[in-house]
């Protein structure tokens, strides 16, 4: 048996489960089982260890080197286990990233994204993993098409009155109600087109994040339930 957590950021859903406690199991065949919709259901699986290490399982079962909406789900169960702080440091395969509660939201300190150049009409830009910004519209197909082709995360942003809106395809989950660090991406390009503001409202199908200059990534962050899987 194993127990879990079920958590989500604005939709972007994750399973939350003790390393130790499937040490030796195929964590990727793990993450296929239990994030199937027709099991327990999400977009990805984390597996977090008593030392703060943790390694993050996309859907598909293919590994992910970083997960900004994983992270501040992270970040919000650490805050019920630990009420009294409100800054951990955790560790991912790519280097440390500080995790903290500000209110009555989750945030991560993420690095500064990397512009790789342009392709497919769009931006390419890394932020542990490979994104592309697209200022258009696009439809989710064309999406996952150049998802597929870049083997990237692809993003359909639009300016809007209180922010950007942006529509996903991520490498390994598909279509999500959220991704932070698509947001991540979508805010550097702006800031790239727009040097005087002082940060970017992502505005996703999920909810609105929010992402600093400094690249504090912020939003809610909701524990659904504990669960337990027989195995």
């Amino acid at each position: 048996m194993i127990v879990f957590d079920k958590l989500h950021g604005l939709g972007n859903d994750f399973i939350l489960v003790d390393a130790e406690a499937v040490f030796g199991l195929d964590q990727s065949e793990l993450a296929v089982r239990l994030c199937n919709r027709s099991a327990i259901g999400a977009d990805g699986l984390i597996a977090f260890s008593s030392d703060f290490a943790l390694r993050i399982w996309n859907s598909d079962g293919s590994e992910a080197s970083h997960c900004g909406n994983g992270l501040r789900c992270v970040a919000r169960w650490l805050a019920d286990l630990e009420p009294s702080a409100s800054t951990w440091e955790v560790k991912l395969r790519g280097g440390p990233l500080t995790l903290a509660r500000v209110g009555e939201e989750f945030q991560v300190q993420m690095d500064e994204p990397v512009l790789l150049g342009h392709e497919a009409g769009g931006e390419r830009w890394s932020v542990r993993n490979p994104h592309l910004v697209l200022w258009r519209s696009a439809e989710l197909a064309e999406l996952r098409e150049l998802s597929v082709q870049l083997d990237a995360n692809v993003h359909s942003s639009e300016p809007c009155e209180d922010g950007i809106r942006v529509l996903t395809w991520e490498r390994g989950a598909g279509s999500t109600q959220a991704c932070g660090t698509g947001a991540t991406a979508v805010a550097a390009s702006w800031f790239l087109q727009n040097p005087d503001a002082p940060q970017a409202t992502i505005r996703m199908p999920g909810g609105a994040l929010r992402v600093t200059r400094d690249w504090r990534l912020s939003g809610p962050a909701v524990h659904v339930y504990r669960g337990v899987w027989p195995g």
